[in-house]
């Protein structure tokens, strides 16, 4: 990696961390898979599992994907807000300054979704088993399930916001691809879940090519 990409990359990733939007959305994610849960017939119930299984399998989870974005999909509309971008470019180069962004929002995305599971499956431990039959049932054809197997399940859970996050990961550039175009910060917050929801209507489970890079379909849920 060159000096100038390191640059970028370095002002990014401190610009996340000293930045409240991150403290938001860590929080925001586990709040989402809170409430997803509560809408199942068995609410807080059985394990940790289950109720983890059972969070991310609701419409609800789809509210998780705003909080990712939130973590900094608006870098690019408040450059350009701020005039930071010309500034930028004067001194490197673009292609860089664009993968700089790029990475530290992917890792923004990962980071928000796989934290904000893991936190939530930890707070689940408090106060109920890791599993039960019947949580192994709703997950035996999941991708890993071997980790359930070996009682493995906080791996599992880990995993599963990681491939989340990735997903959110993509969205989240999407959307602050479309904020070059579009300066309504609540429109764009929105985009991640809009486009998951176009994707799912346009190409349904039965679609095979399409649904498999979903992270739901790996997850059985």
């Amino acid at each position: 990696m060159s000096e100038k990409k390191r640059a970028y990359t370095r002002i990014d990733l401190m610009r996340l961390l000293k930045g409240w939007t991150l403290l938001l959305a860590i929080p925001g994610v586990m709040l989402v898979l809170y409430f997803s849960a509560r809408t199942d017939i068995s609410g807080i119930s059985g394990s940790a599992l289950n109720v983890f299984s059972n969070a991310i399998s609701r419409r609800g989870f789809i509210v998780a994907y705003i909080f990712c974005a939130c973590a900094y999909g608006f870098c690019f509309s408040e450059d350009l807000e701020s005039d930071y971008l010309r500034y930028a470019l004067i001194r490197g180069n673009l292609i860089k300054y664009v993968a700089a962004k790029v990475a530290i929002m992917l890792f923004s995305s990962v980071f928000v979704m796989t934290i904000g599971c893991l936190l939530f499956a930890l707070a689940l431990k408090i106060c109920l088993p890791w599993q039960d039959p019947e949580s192994y049932q709703n997950v035996s054809s999941s991708m890993c399930i071997f980790l359930i197997d070996y009682h493995m399940v906080l791996l599992w859970i880990v995993l599963a916001g990681f491939l989340y996050g990735i997903c959110a990961g993509v969205l989240t550039l999407a959307s602050a691809y479309i904020s070059l175009y579009i300066r309504n910060k609540m429109l764009i917050l929105a985009m991640p879940a809009l486009l998951l929801q176009l994707i799912e209507e346009l190409f349904p489970p039965r679609n095979k090519a399409i649904s498999s890079l979903l992270p739901a379909h790996a997850f059985n849920v």
